[in-house]
C-alpha cells in the first residue's frame, strides 16, 4: 500500500511516539511504502531545521541530516513531477506537491493533519485521511489498550 505523509504529520511521526509514530513502524515493517518527491524532503528538512525543533533533536541525539537518511532508508523517492495538472483549486497551494506525488506514485492515501487536505476526502482514487482514521482503515490496533 502506498501512501504520502504530509510535513505535520511525519514531524510528529518523527520526534514523538505517539499515533503518527505507527506510520513510521508501518513502514519499517514493509507493510506499507512511504512515497515522496524531493520537494517534500526539502520542506521536511526545512522545517526540522527551524529552532523549535532543535530541543528535540538534541534530546534525541541527532540532527536533520541524520533523520533524513534515516527516513530515505523507508521511502520511494519519486522525481518532482511536472506537467501534472490538478483539477481542483487547493484553498493552501503548498498542498499541491503532496496531491502530485500521490498522483504519480499511484498512492492510495495522504495522511494528513491538514484540514485544507482532509476537506477534499478524496481526490481521483486517493483518499485523504487523518492519522487515526488510515491507522483504523489498516486495521492498526494499540496493543497497550486492552
Amino acid at each position: 500500500m502506498r501512501v504520502v505523509v504530509d510535513t505535520n504529520v511525519l514531524i510528529s511521526a518523527i520526534l514523538w511516539l505517539g499515533l503518527p509514530h505507527r506510520i513510521i513502524e508501518l513502514a519499517e515493517q514493509r507493510q506499507i511504502v512511504l512515497c515522496m518527491t524531493p520537494p517534500m524532503l526539502d520542506e521536511l528538512r526545512y522545517v526540522l531545521a527551524r529552532p523549535k525543533f532543535s530541543p528535540y533533536l538534541k534530546a534525541r541525539r541527532t540532527n536533520v541530516e541524520e533523520i533524513i537518511a534515516a527516513l530515505v532508508s523507508l521511502i520511494e523517492l519519486y522525481p518532482t513531477p511536472r506537467n501534472i495538472k490538478i483539477k481542483i483549486e487547493l484553498t493552501d497551494p503548498d498542498d499541491e506537491m503532496f496531491l502530485a506525488c500521490a498522483i504519480v506514485a499511484g498512492a492510495n492515501y495522504i495522511i494528513s493533519g491538514d484540514n485544507h487536505l482532509l476537506r477534499l476526502k478524496r481526490y481521483g482514487s486517493i483518499e485523504m485521511l487523518s492519522v487515526a482514521q488510515f491507522l483504523k482503515t489498516v486495521g492498526w490496533r494499540n496493543e497497550t489498550k486492552r
